[in-house]
Parts: C-alpha cells; structure tokens; sequence
C-alpha cells in the first residue's frame, strides 16, 4: 500500500508540472497584466482569462485555438483587401464624360479588377475556415466582411456599366425603332397601299470600336485553344469579366458572330417585311477611345476568365435585353404568326453560333446534343416564357404552324400512299410499281402511309425546337401546345376518314377500304415510333398534368401511344364488322327458310359448295386480299381472324341450329363449311381453328345414326360440368360445344327425331 501511495503522488506532481507548463505555453506572448500568477499561500488568481484546470481541457482549449488564429488572419487579409478595392472605387467614380479622356478611368478599372479578383478568392478561403466552434462575434465579424465584399462587386459592376452605358450613348447605340417606324410610314404612302415599305439601311458609326475589336478581340479569341468546357463560376461569387456590357451588339468577334447577330437582330420579317440593315462603319472619328474599356480588361484577366465564354455569355444576355424592351412586345402587339415563328427561327439560329464560344461544339438542337441542357439554361427562348402574353403568341404560332403542316400532309395526293414507295426511289413513280409490290403489304411489319411519315418528321422537328428551351415548366408547355395538338389533328383528320367510310357502308368496299386500312397503318407505326423513340424525340416526352391535379398524368408520348393504339384497334374490328356484315348480306339466300328446308332433302347433291353461298365466298376471297394489300400483318390478322369469328358465329347460329338435316344434307353443309374456312387458307395452314363451332356441328352432323342416338342418350343421362361440356363429348373431342348446344345441334337431324322428347302440346 506504501509503494502505491508512492506511485499515485508520483503521478499527481507530474500531472501538475505538465498543467504548470501548458499555462505557461498558452500565455506566452501576454501581457504580463495578463499572465495568471499565483501568489504564495493564496489557491486563487488575481488576475489574467480563466484558463482550464484539468490536462484534458486545456488540450481541447488548444487544439480551438489554432483554426481561430488562422480563421482571424485570413478575416484581417480579406479586410484590408475590401478597403482597399473600395478605395480604388472611389477614384473611379464620377464617370468621365464621353468627349473626356478616359485613359486614367480605365486603368484604375483594370487595377480594381485585378484587386476583385484577389478579394474573391480570398472570400472563398475565408468562407472555407468558418466553423461552428468560433466564437459567435468572430462570426458576426466575418458575415460583415463578406457582405462588403459582395457589395464591392456590385458597385464594380455598375461602375463598368454606367461607363459603357455613357460610350454607346454617344454613339446612338442601340438605334431606336421609331426611326423604321417612320420609315415604314414613308414608304408605304410612295410605293402604295398594297406594297411592303422600303427602308433603306440605317448607318451606325463604332468608330474604332470595330477596329480595335480587330485589332485585339478577335486577335486574343483566336489564339487561345478550345477547351472541352467552359469553366462554371466559383461559389465564392467571381464576377463575370464582361457582366458589365449589357449592349455588346457591337462588338463582333468573327465574321461568322457578326452574320449571325444581325440576322437575328435584323429580324426581316419582324417589321412587317421590312429589310433592317445595321451599316458599321470603319473609319476613324472623334469617338474613337471607346474600346479602351475592352481592351483593358482583356489583358490582365485573360489568365483568370474564359474569354470566349464570357463573351457569348455577354452577347447572349444583351440580346435577351434587347427581346424584352423591344421585339417580344411588338411581336406581341402585332399578333402576327409568322413574326413569331420568324423569331423563334433566328432566335434558335442566333444560339446555333453561339456554339463555339461557349465550348460545344454539339447544339442541343441534333440528335447527338439533345442532352446538352446547360448549354440552353439561360438561352433567348427561355425569354419568351417571362411574360404570359408572349409565351402564349409563340406557343399559338407554333401549334397553328404544325397543325396546318399536318393538314397539309394528310391532304396531299400521296398522302395515303405507302411511305415505302418514297422511300425507294427505284420503285418511285415506275410502272412497275403495282400488284406485285402492295402484295407485301400483309407480310411487312409496317406499313405506313406518306402522312405518318410526314408526322413523324414534324414531331422530330418539333423537338429539335424543345431542345432548346430548360426542362420543366417551360418544355412541359410546349410539348403540351405544340406536338400534342399534330397529333390530335391527325387523328382527328384519321377519325373523319373512318366516320365517312362508315357512312357510306363502305368500310369493306374498294373505294373506302383503302383509305382506311392506310389510317390502321398509320396509327399502328406511330403506336411503335412513340413507344420506343429516338434519343430526338424524347426530349418531348414530358408528364401532362391531370386538370384535377389529385394524381399524376402520364407522358405525353405515352398518353398519344395509347390514344393511337386504341384507334388502331377500334377501326380493325369496326372494318372485320363491315367485312361479316357485307358477306351476310351477300349469302342472305343461303340462310333463308326457303334454303335451309332443301338441307333435309334426300338425293345427290351437285359438287362444289351451294350455289347461293358461292357468290359471298368469291366476294370474301376478293375482299381478304384487297385488304392483304393495304393492311400490315399485325393490322391484317387482327381484321381476318375477328371476321372469321363473326363468320362462324353467322352460320352457327343461322344455319346449323335452323336448318333440319339429312345425311346428304348434312354433308352439303360440311362442304360449303369447308369453302368458307378455304377463303382463309392463305392466310392461316389451318383455317379450322378459327371456326370450331361450325367444324364440331358438321361432325356431330355427319356422325353415324346408331352412334348419333348413343351420343343424345349419354348426353340426357351424364351431368355437364362447370364449362357446360360431359364426358360423352370429350371422348368425341367436341371442346368448344357445350352439352345443350350440341343437343342444340343433334335435334336437327332428321334421323334422330324420334328419339328426341318433343314438348307436351297445351
């Protein structure tokens, strides 16, 4: 016990000069007002911040320490920075005036870039070391920083906007549209009430804008390599190089830039067919420093921004200034359709060459980019969704636009005609285009017409267009405006072709038929081409919301497959309707009494199926393969096996449990059985299956008298089961008749007679 006493205040002495010697080290560089010394007999300190008592703390102390030292210098570094920044600010501000020299103003920009600069980044490291465990004012210290770090940049932007603003003004730039208003006034009073205005080019002077753009801009832009991507901006809030140019229409990097831009702001439509020119001029004039903005900048930030991007960036954003103050709201006012489809065509071309400065060479308007959506984030045509009244003129243009392209197509005087006859220019238009090519109609998968072709090349276009507006909202509503409603026109257009058809009653006919049988084929290929899409035209394939909004709606891809597939089916069984009906009204002899009374006649019978059936089977023979040569094989199928079942049904129930029969007559109605199912046989090796009511009747029919009356014995004596069928029956292989319909068919053979109970008389 003694040796351990010994240990324990061994270990306590060299905890406590271990305590001793961490104060020591944490006070080091104090004040000596500040350093805690104890003084002799006393427990307590006079003076000096509480420091921990255990060894523990005062390592968790510590370890706190280091980070809030190193957080308090980088907070010390980023105020210096933003004082300094906000002092070159101030020289920069009033704006010299535009016949001033502005030399001096523009190096102090550069300079104060370069500084904003640094001050990002060392934001962002400021921001990096904030944690929790810092005290709450050291916290409050750093927000305040941050927050005139932010309104430093602000102000450095309005700085380079104001300045700009101030040099293109003297310019008379941008040019004001009530000059080609009065314009167009004047010449349409000289060339006359009925004649589009002449307005002539209208000259805007830049000076050497133009020339040093030349000189440096385009100099810069092409030496410097493509890059996979351009760079995203950091999270500490780098300002844009070029943010500041909210009107850079002027400044045109290449040849290819400038066509494109005044293309789009030319707009030769968009002034009611006026041409609009913009003239730039080259040579030299009063207003000449005006690029010193330009090129100030360009040198000292060429290593920190990606200049290219910045100013596509810059292009694109005035632009989209020059839509919202000028162009969308006389588009709107003029509610001319064509404008605005003029608009959205060079609005789309205008982001087309914008491409390689931005780093994709892919727009998202091809196959191939259709998956590039930030690169359309921010584009010309999200404009148009920022105001109802616009979104609502574009979307109008477009459907109406479409919906006239479909009218057009389905029209037209091929438009019917099988797609494969243009697709192989070595049949198009020969004469050996005939028989022998439709005749594979029924043996294709597909067999679709001119006009769903034309549809599914519309809707392809149509998505090419999608591609360019931001997921969500914006392509939800346009894929709801526009491709749904070509789609509902041409199965509106499908529908009134049907409904005429079937009021001629010639839906089976030779003048109706195939017009129709192209509408199947035509919703049966949409059916295929929007259940399994092309990378395209997925971009369409957007959810509809339900009005209720109680769940959700399907795509619209989806939703317009089913719409089609239901029609598809709908007109096959409407056109195997007419098929029966059109063969019941041609062997309506056949199945009269006067008819069915000579089946129970003895004596030969001639060869061959009954004269007054045989007419209705040449007509069902000729009508199957009209229908082989304009029905694909899926479409086919569906129509000849529902008329089969119809068939079979019409004599069933018209003939073989009408008629009395005797043996000859039973087996002239096994013959004229075997005719019919003969129509199908080359479509089907075994027509039979499909008619099994009428196969199991002949053979019941046909049977022997003794094991007839057997059979009707066993049938009156056995139970049937649940399907309505018996043992008797089974042995026979009789599956499809059930016990009362075969007794059904037993009653009417003659032989058979006495032993069937014949009902009590009243």
């Amino acid at each position: 016990m003694q040796e351990n006493d010994k240990q324990l205040k061994a270990a306590q002495q060299r905890e406590a000069t271990s305590l001793s010697q961490l104060r020591n080290f944490a006070c080091r560089g104090l004040p000596p007002a500040d350093l805690l010394i104890p003084e002799a007999g006393l427990d307590h300190q006079q003076a000096g911040p509480p420091l921990p008592e255990t060894l523990a703390q005062c390592i968790e102390e510590l370890g706190s320490l280091q980070p809030a030292k190193e957080f308090t210098e980088a907070l010390m570094l980023l105020r210096g920075l933003v004082k300094s920044l906000e002092k070159r600010m101030r020289k920069m501000d009033p704006i010299p005036e535009p016949d001033g020299e502005g030399q001096a103003w523009l190096e102090n920009l550069s300079v104060a870039l370069q500084a904003h600069a640094t001050v990002g980044s060392q934001a962002e490291t400021v921001a990096g070391l904030a944690q929790a465990s810092l005290p709450v004012e050291l916290q409050q210290e750093a927000d305040g920083s941050l927050s005139h770090a932010s309104f430093a940049r602000d102000t450095l932007i309005t700085l380079q906007r104001r300045f700009i603003h101030s040099r293109l003004a003297a310019l008379s730039w941008p040019p004001s549209l009530s000059q080609l208003e009065a314009s167009d006034a004047s010449s349409a009073s000289a060339n006359g009430a009925g004649d589009p205005p002449a307005v002539s080019p209208t000259p805007i002077q830049f000076s050497s804008m133009t020339n040093g753009l030349k000189a440096h801009g385009q100099g810069f832009l092409q030496d410097l390599p493509s890059p996979n991507g351009p760079p995203r901006p950091s999270a500490g809030g780098m300002v844009p190089a070029w943010r500041g140019f909210d009107a850079p229409q002027d400044l045109k990097v290449s040849d290819e830039l400038k066509k494109a831009l005044l293309a789009f702001i030319g707009m030769q439509r968009c002034v009611q067919q006026a041409s609009f020119e913009i003239a730039v001029t080259e040579e030299n004039s009063q207003d000449g420093p005006m690029l010193w903005a330009v090129e100030a900048l360009a040198e000292p930030i060429a290593g920190t921004y990606h200049l290219p991007f910045e100013l596509a960036r810059a292009l694109r954003c005035s632009v989209q200034e020059v839509l919202r103050t000028s162009w969308l709201p006389r588009l709107a006012a003029m509610a001319d359709a064509n404008l605005w489809l003029h608009f959205a065509e060079k609005a789309v071309e205008f982001e087309r060459n914008l491409a390689p400065l931005r780093g994709l060479p892919i727009p998202p308007g091809s196959a191939e980019g259709a998956a590039a959506q930030v690169w359309v984030h921010g584009g010309c045509m999200e404009v148009v969704s920022e105001e109802e009244q616009w979104a609502q003129g574009w979307l109008g243009a477009e459907a109406a636009e479409a919906v006239a392209q479909v009218e057009a197509a389905v029209d037209s005087p091929s438009a019917w005609s099988p797609a494969e006859q243009a697709w192989d220019p070595a049949v198009s238009g020969s004469a050996t285009w005939g028989e022998s090519k439709l005749e594979e109609a029924w043996e294709s998968e597909f067999w679709p017409p001119c006009c769903a072709d034309s549809l599914l090349q519309l809707l392809r276009e149509l998505a090419g267009k999608a591609c360019w507006l931001p997921e969500g909202p914006d392509r939800q509503q346009f894929a709801a405006a526009v491709p749904l409603e070509a789609m509902k026109a041409f199965r509106t257009k499908m529908q009134i072709i049907g409904r005429t058809a079937d009021e001629f009653g010639d839906l089976a006919g030779p003048v109706w038929a195939p017009r129709v049988s192209a509408c199947i084929c035509a919703a049966r290929y949409m059916v295929q081409s929007l259940r399994e899409p092309s990378p395209l035209l997925l971009t369409l394939d957007e959810e509809l919301p339900i009005p209720n909004g109680k769940r959700r709606g399907r795509s619209l891809l989806d939703g317009e497959a089913s719409s089609f597939e239901s029609a598809s089916r709908r007109w096959c069984l409407r056109m195997a309707k007419a098929v029966a009906e059109k063969f019941a009204d041609e062997t309506a002899r056949y199945r009269r009494r006067s008819h069915l009374d000579n089946f129970a006649s003895t004596g030969p019978r001639p060869g061959g199926p009954s004269r007054e059936l045989s007419g209705g089977l040449d007509w069902l023979a000729g009508c199957l393969s009209m229908l082989s040569q304009h029905l694909d094989s899926v479409a086919f199928r569906e129509v000849w096996r529902s008329a089969a079942i119809a068939l079979n049904r019409l004599l069933y129930n018209d003939v073989a449990t009408e008629a009395h029969f005797s043996s000859e007559g039973a087996e002239q109605f096994a013959g004229d059985c075997q005719a019919l199912q003969a129509a199908f046989r080359r479509w089907t090796p075994r027509p039979g299956a499909h008619f099994r009511e009428l196969t199991e009747a002949c053979a019941l029919l046909s049977m022997e008298p003794a094991a007839a009356a057997q059979l009707v014995a066993s049938l009156h004596s056995q139970p049937a089961d649940e399907r309505g069928s018996c043992p008797a029956l089974t042995t026979l292989q009789v599956a499809r008749l059930s016990r009362d319909q075969a007794l059904c068919v037993l009653e009417r053979r003659i032989d058979l007679l006495p032993l069937i109970p014949q009902p009590a008389s009243r």
